[in-house]
C-alpha cells in the first residue's frame, strides 16, 4: 500500500519480514535487515543473480530428472519455512 499503508499493514509487513529473516536455507533468499527509512519500511535481502522461477518455467515440459531436481529444491525450501511456522502463499 506504500504511503497509504495502515498501521496494521505495516505491522504485518514487519512481522512477515522478521519471520523470513529467521530462515536460513540454501534455496531461500536471505533477509539481512528489516527496518524503516524516511517513514518507509524496507527489507535488505541477499542479491541472487539470475532469473526468477517464473522466468525458468515457460510452459515447455522439462526432462523428468531436471524437473525432479527443481521440485526437490523447492520442497526443501518450503519445508524449511514450515519448520519455522511459515506458510508461503506466493511462491515464485
Amino acid at each position: 500500500s506504500g504511503d497509504q499503508a495502515s498501521a496494521a499493514e505495516r505491522d504485518r509487513f514487519r512481522t512477515e519480514a522478521l519471520a523470513a529473516a529467521r530462515l536460513q536455507h540454501p534455496n531461500v533468499v536471505q533477509v539481512f535487515e528489516v527496518g524503516e527509512a524516511g517513514g518507509q519500511p524496507f527489507l535488505c535481502m541477499e542479491y541472487v543473480e539470475g532469473d526468477s522461477l517464473a522466468g525458468w518455467i515457460d510452459g515447455t515440459p522439462w526432462p523428468a530428472g531436471r524437473a525432479a531436481e527443481l521440485v526437490e529444491a523447492l520442497a526443501g525450501a518450503v519445508e524449511a519455512a514450515h519448520r519455522h511456522g511459515i506458510v508461503h502463499r506466493d511462491l515464485k
